[in-house]
């Protein structure tokens, strides 16, 4: 009756201990099956933002580079004739504006940039900017250059320290009329947008005249004399045309030369010399304020 009893408590004790050992191993099972879930879940979730992030990065890229390179393109044009303009020692800017089929084509040179910069902001109105990847930081440094080519015909920095009244007189574009300038070059076309070709701003050159294009014309055809406010406007010309080079030495374009640094500190045809030294002064620190925005990355991680 003993060893019954025995073998019978053995058995139980035997049973529970195999019992626990199952329950255990049972536990640890599943807590590896919960873990292999989470990290599964972790590693689908990263991978699935990665994703979104390659494929957000393609799509931004696809929507700003073709208008991105049409800015770029139309600023070395217009840094071109800018050259012949206000670079040599035998050019005089007076005499070349007081000619009319000058001016009407420099001011067609000078809206395309503006043009293909409003289609550019158009297109990015549409696409996620708050990625923080170097396709899109070195975007916002290209924006940058662009903002300062918009400005250089507006900006009044270039003129303090200087008797000059900006409700009077004329040697700036209010940025308003820049604005509508670039809006009014646009074209719509099969869903898309571009800046409209030589013909058809000459086709639209009567609208043009009483919008924005007289103001325009109306800065050329002023630097002709030999007063201090036809200085200033050749000064704005020059503004103009340093940011056109700071754009085109950060962006250049492979298959053209670079540009010839612009002659800052020469302003031989600013005939007023007390007005040549004030704005050699602030268009110097204008330049390198811009300058030193468009070399930083200041939403890089590091």
């Amino acid at each position: 009756m003993v060893p019954a009893l025995l073998a019978g408590a053995f058995a139980i004790g035997a049973a529970s201990f195999a019992y626990g050992l199952s329950l255990r191993r049972a536990r640890a099972e599943l807590d590896d099956r919960i873990k292999g879930q989470r990290l599964t879940a972790f590693e689908a979730a990263a991978a699935a933002e990665a994703q979104y992030r390659l494929e957000t990065e393609k799509a931004f890229h696809a929507g700003v580079g073709p208008a991105s390179g049409q800015v770029i393109e139309t600023v070395h044009d217009l840094t071109d004739r800018f050259s012949a303009l206000l670079n040599t020692t035998t050019a005089d800017p007076a005499q070349m504006c007081s000619d009319w089929h000058y001016r009407q084509t420099l001011i067609w040179l000078m809206i395309r940039p503006l043009a293909w910069i409003e289609v550019l902001r158009r297109r990015r109105s549409r696409l996620d900017q708050t990625l923080n990847t170097a396709v899109v930081r070195n975007h916002h440094r290209f924006l940058t250059a662009c903002h300062f080519y918009e400005w250089s015909f507006s900006s009044l920095r270039i003129f303090d320290g200087i008797d000059y009244d900006p409700s009077k007189e004329n040697a700036h574009l209010f940025y308003s009329t820049v604005q509508l300038a670039a809006e009014a070059s646009v074209v719509n076309e099969d869903g898309s947008q571009r800046c409209m070709s030589y013909a058809e701003f000459l086709a639209k050159f009567g609208e043009f005249r009483y919008t924005w294009l007289g103001a325009f014309d109306d800065l050329l055809s002023g630097t002709a004399d030999e007063s201090d406010i036809a200085d200033l406007r050749r000064v704005r010309l020059l503004t103009v045309y340093v940011a056109c080079c700071s754009l085109r030495r950060h962006f250049p374009i492979p298959f053209r030369p670079p540009p010839e640094a612009p002659v800052i500190v020469n302003l031989r045809w600013v005939r007023n010399p007390v007005l040549r030294d004030r704005v050699q002064e602030q268009l110097t620190a204008w330049l390198e304020f811009y300058e030193s925005r468009i070399r930083s990355d200041p939403r890089s991680p590091e």
